[in-house]
């Protein structure tokens, strides 16, 4: 059974439905003069005034308030159709072939642009490729040093416990007998020339005195070598007869040369007194009872990373540092190896003089072997010492090499042979090893 208060809502909300559908109605003189409008809007009154279903109304109504808007704008749209187009086609007709210029244009530089595009992108593939291979090689070298570094350095004790090295070369051997005079000139004069001034006294003079040989030495000096002890005996006696030989010479007894040594792969902030003291205090066999040093340190050699150092040595220190088969330094072993200063000209590339020295040093000489022409116009490698030996000595040296190529170079071996000659080594009789 229905019941009678829902009856009296439902009424009530189809009044108020239809209250709302008659208020939508257009009074005549409020419709639009725009043609078909007013004819939209005189069905709308005609759909209020049928009483249909509020729900169909309202629909119906709002179709036709849409197909009256579309009447309302319609022609204004297509005025502004007509005007843009009308515009368009006139920029058409007068900027046609300008327009169309610029668009190749444009599409060329895009195409340039696009051309260079490629040719970076293979640069950059290349560039990341290196930097890859860069990267992973920096990061292995960082691996390598950060292993280095992270392992443990030795102890003092280790280092001392530790087998020593071996020297790959033995100490020299030097043959000298005693029976050699030294004539040192008292005025600037060359060995060549003195040397000429004893030959000429002594050929007057008919000496029956035997001579091994005649040495030159620096600053002019000589070296007369007989092979027994009369023989020198006479020969002193020879030249003390003639008195312009004991005007111009001072005649003595040479002092044999102390050995030298070089020291190795030193640190560049190393300097001389703490080298003395280093050697000192971690070798002592170095230094004598009142531990005063046995050696003297001649000079420096400046390597590329470390310096080397020129070290002279008593003849009996020098032995037992073989011996000893080993040299300390601080917390290092150090390496050492024989040295042999021979001198020789950069200039003129010859030996027994410096370039300070050099009797040739206005002279324009070849700096490849020393002859006179320039360098850049020499077209045969050639060594003026072993040249000059064999003219001078009848040698039958080698002379197809530099002056300064001391693997290859005779003459550097003769002169190293007599230098050790000359030195007092501390040892038996023997050949240089």
């Amino acid at each position: 059974m229905p019941n009678p208060v829902d009856d009296d809502s439902s009424q009530k909300d189809k009044d108020m439905s239809f209250l709302s559908t008659k208020s939508q109605k257009i009074p005549p003189e409020a419709m639009s003069k725009v043609s078909g409008v007013n004819i939209i809007e005189t069905l709308i009154n005609q759909v209020i005034d049928f009483n249909l279903d509020p729900v169909v109304s309202d629909d119906l109504i709002a179709c036709l308030q849409e197909l009256s808007k579309i009447y309302i704008n319609k022609p204004r749209d297509i005025k502004a159709s007509i005007l843009i187009n009308d515009i368009k086609s006139r920029l058409v007709d007068v900027d046609a072939r300008q327009y169309q210029a610029k668009i190749r244009e444009c599409e060329s530089t895009i195409e340039y642009l696009r051309g260079k595009l490629n040719i970076v992108n293979t640069q950059l593939n290349d560039f990341k490729k290196d930097l890859k291979d860069s990267s992973k090689n920096l990061i292995d070298t960082t691996k390598e040093v950060r292993s280095l570094i992270s392992k443990a350095s030795p102890s003092f004790s280790d280092i001392l416990q530790s087998r020593p090295i071996v020297p790959t070369k033995g100490p020299m051997n030097a043959q000298l007998n005693n029976h050699v005079v030294l004539l040192r000139p008292k005025k600037d004069s060359s060995s060549e020339d003195n040397r000429k001034l004893v030959e000429n006294a002594l050929i007057t003079r008919n000496s029956p005195a035997r001579i091994n040989r005649i040495s030159k030495v620096s600053e002019g000096g000589l070296i007369i070598e007989a092979p027994t002890k009369e023989d020198l005996e006479a020969l002193e006696a020879e030249l003390k007869c003639v008195s312009t030989l004991g005007e111009q010479f001072e005649i003595s007894k040479p002092r044999r040369r102390r050995p030298q040594i070089i020291i190795l792969g030193l640190p560049n902030d190393v300097d001389k007194e703490r080298l003395i003291k280093g050697l000192s205090s971690k070798n002592h066999y170095l230094c004598d009872v009142n531990n005063k040093p046995l050696f003297e340190v001649n000079f420096s050699i400046r390597a590329r990373f470390n310096t080397n150092w020129v070290v002279s040595m008593d003849p009996n220190v020098y032995k037992r540092l073989f011996e000893f088969q080993g040299l300390y330094f601080e917390f290092t072993r150090l390496r050492f190896d024989n040295f042999f200063g021979i001198k020789q000209c950069r200039h003129c590339r010859k030996f027994g003089h410096t370039t300070k020295w050099c009797p040739g040093a206005q002279d324009v000489l070849c700096g490849n072997c020393g002859l006179d022409h320039p360098t850049e116009s020499c077209k045969e490698v050639i060594c003026v010492n072993c040249r000059d030996a064999n003219q001078r000595s009848g040698t039958t040296f080698k002379i197809n090499h530099k002056p300064n190529d001391r693997s290859k170079c005779e003459s550097y071996e003769k002169q190293k042979a007599n230098l050790v000659r000359l030195t007092d080594y501390g040892l038996p009789s023997g050949s240089p090893s």
